[in-house]
């Protein structure tokens, strides 16, 4: 490999250390050569634990500048060569479902594994030392340098979170364009980043096996992060889970239960949000609909709902209106959208064009769990529009304030009888010609109308006094036909 060639793929597999370094190794190997080991392969036995799930390896060693080269592999404990990057790479890792390309989605089983080391060249009279550190995760969602975090700001990110690739039934033109095919996971990613988008969800049905691809394509696709999810699809309803890429097991059977035995085994953080309710079920649409019983939600294994699928908004078949006599039963469900693409080449205006609808996030950083966190929080609006590239993209704030503290959309406002109204602020940028109101809860006796946008910004303040009990109310755009284009998530209050 040429050097400069060399030097950028280093860079690239920098996020392996930064979440390495973030602990302590388990296990720190070191090994001293001399030219006695020139042209010979040794190895670094280790000891794996039992309910380890991940291993990442961070390694040096010392006399580059004497021309000495060291190559690394990994043997796993039945004695199998799992991998060799040869000098290609200081860092990797490998579970059951993905790993840095050069090694096999390997399971960990417990038992003595080995860092094999091959010795091309060290000249007489040279020593060096090779240390390798090895860390243990016991989830496979830990040490996670599949994730890109090149944006670390705390700020809203757009993104798609409902999609399909080879892995399922996402399908694209070939090469030669003389046929459908399965279509590989780099075109959907050239595809979002053309959309200019942050991230997207890759969602295949009842698979996680597309991380192993991202796992491949993480580091050239550096600006845009994919996350491994899956649409959990069954016959009574479809969901997506992100924030978990372990095993799960997606045949849900009681309507009473759904996956609730499946969910309470996740350690991590999760969202789980049904897929397009409203859907026919039978021939047409097997399973699409969401017949599962009330306890379900119940439960408290849903997060979220997506309420609008491809460009169904204003037609029987967005989620909507489910989502809404949701959030009358009491249960603050997020409000998310997705395209739910399952052919990349479709033309713009067809159902289903990747990258419409748009999830604006409001997330600490550009990582899976940060974008995982902030749709449980409801840190979100859903922008419907589809916008030109050479305008910019509209920016919404919805806050609630009492007594100088601050909420924003997807918070719950707790308030005492005693304490004074609170104060809403709506802020608009580059939402010319749209219509804004409010959609609130029957409780709240409020005006609901705000006009017609009419420069390049909109702020709006108002104070009231919330009912006892629970409310909520959240922020909707629509255009000059009342075809919504826009909402936020509510702001939620509960007064004693």
């Amino acid at each position: 490999m040429k050097l400069k060639s060399f030097l950028v793929f280093q860079l690239l597999l920098l996020a392996v250390v930064a979440f390495a370094q973030a602990r302590s190794p388990d296990v720190i190997l070191v090994k001293d050569l001399s030219h006695q080991d020139h042209q010979t392969y040794q190895r670094m036995p280790f000891m794996v634990p039992q309910g380890v799930e991940r291993l990442t390896f961070e390694t040096f060693y010392s006399g580059k500048e004497q021309k000495t080269v060291v190559d690394f592999g990994l043997i796993d404990a039945k004695g199998n060569i799992v991998g060799w990057s040869g000098g290609n790479k200081k860092n990797w890792t490998l579970s059951s479902v993905d790993a840095t390309p050069s090694y096999s989605p390997t399971t960990i089983v417990p038992g003595e594994w080995s860092v094999l080391l091959g010795i091309p060249n060290i000249r007489e009279g040279v020593a060096s030392r090779v240390e390798v550190k090895v860390y243990f995760s016991k989830a496979l969602d830990q040490l996670e340098p599949i994730e890109k975090a090149e944006q670390t700001a705390h700020k809203w990110y757009r993104g798609d979170l409902h999609m399909h690739t080879a892995h399922s039934d996402g399908t694209c033109t070939n090469a030669s364009h003389t046929a459908e095919v399965p279509c590989p996971v780099f075109r959907i990613a050239e595809k979002a980043m053309a959309e200019k988008l942050d991230f997207i969800s890759i969602t295949d049905h009842n698979t996680i096996s597309q991380a192993n691809s991202i796992r491949e394509l993480q580091p050239y696709f550096s600006t845009l992060l994919m996350i491994p999810s899956r649409e959990l699809t069954s016959f009574y309803g479809h969901a997506n889970l992100l924030g978990y890429f372990g095993s799960f097991d997606f045949r849900a059977v009681d309507r009473s239960k759904a996956w609730g035995d499946e969910v309470r085994k996740l350690k991590s953080n999760y969202f789980l949000s049904i897929n397009h309710p409203n859907f026919p079920s039978g021939e047409q649409c097997m399973g699409c609909g969401w017949t599962f019983g009330q306890s379900v939600i119940e439960s408290g294994q849903i997060k979220g709902v997506e309420v609008a699928n491809g460009d169904d908004v204003g037609s029987a078949f967005s989620g909507i209106d489910f989502w809404l006599r949701q959030l009358d039963l009491g249960y603050r469900l997020t409000a998310v959208a997705g395209s739910d693409n399952h052919h990349v080449d479709q033309p713009e205006k067809s159902h289903g064009y990747l990258g419409r609808p748009i999830n604006v996030v409001y997330s600490k950083a550009l990582t899976a769990q940060d974008l995982t966190d902030a749709l449980i929080a409801g840190h979100v609006y859903i922008d419907f529009a589809h916008q030109l590239d050479n305008k910019p993209k509209r920016e919404v704030t919805l806050k609630a304030k009492v007594q100088e503290k601050e909420y924003m959309m997807g918070d719950s406002v707790h308030t005492g009888q005693a304490e004074g109204p609170v104060q809403i602020q709506l802020t608009l940028k580059h939402a010319q010609g749209y219509w804004v109101r409010l959609h609130k809860s029957q409780n709240l006796s409020i005006g609901s109308e705000f006009g017609l946008v009419s420069d390049d910004s909109f702020d709006q303040k108002f104070n009231f006094l919330p009912p006892v009990g629970k409310s909520w109310l959240y922020l909707e755009l629509v255009d000059s036909n009342g075809k919504l284009s826009l909402m936020t998530n509510p702001i939620y209050f509960d007064k004693d």
